[in-house]
């Protein structure tokens, strides 16, 4: 039996990024010298690509797991669970109410270079994940590897954003 590592929040909203053209990147809009630092250290500095409207959906971690095994429990292939730079930044801009609120943590799914495929079997050569953490003075940004050995605690109910997938018809 599997057990469930995510719960869906988001049924019955309607969660939309614009379209974008990719040029915003997380170490220009948030120039902390440590978010900064720490994309340059992973190669993610790179213009993004450009993106349609994009649905979104929003889950809660419900259960301890590692980030493997949180964003394989996502519906859909590897290349269609992440988010680029630009639609990171919007959706923190435009739908910062469903960001875990009180310091907790949210996490978003990105590509290393945006202009390369994902290796389904090797993901973690070209993804990796942002926590963005919403504190009263502002968000806080963190990279880490896909395949970090972090055990993320399930009672916390951190959040994780991913595109909707088209329904097949």
């Amino acid at each position: 039996m599997k057990t469930k590592i995510l719960r869906l929040i988001s049924g019955g909203h309607k969660l939309v990024l614009k379209a974008s053209d990719g040029s915003c990147l997380i170490a220009k809009e948030f120039s902390r010298s440590d978010v900064v630092h720490d994309l340059a250290l992973y190669g993610i500095n790179k213009p993004g690509v450009a993106t349609k409207d994009t649905l979104i959906m929003v889950y809660e971690i419900i259960r301890h797991s590692k980030f493997m095994n949180i964003f394989k429990a996502l519906p859909g292939e590897w290349n269609q669970k992440w988010l680029t730079q630009n639609q990171v930044i919007d959706f923190c801009r435009t739908l910062a109410e469903w960001l875990k609120q009180d310091s907790g943590s949210t996490f978003f799914l990105i590509k290393i270079d945006e202009n390369q495929p994902v290796d389904e079997n090797k993901p973690e050569y070209n993804l990796a994940v942002i926590r963005v953490r919403n504190f009263s003075h502002g968000l806080s940004f963190h990279v880490y590897r896909l395949e970090d050995d972090i055990l993320w605690d399930g009672d916390d109910h951190r959040h994780v954003i991913s595109p909707k997938l088209k329904a097949v018809v």
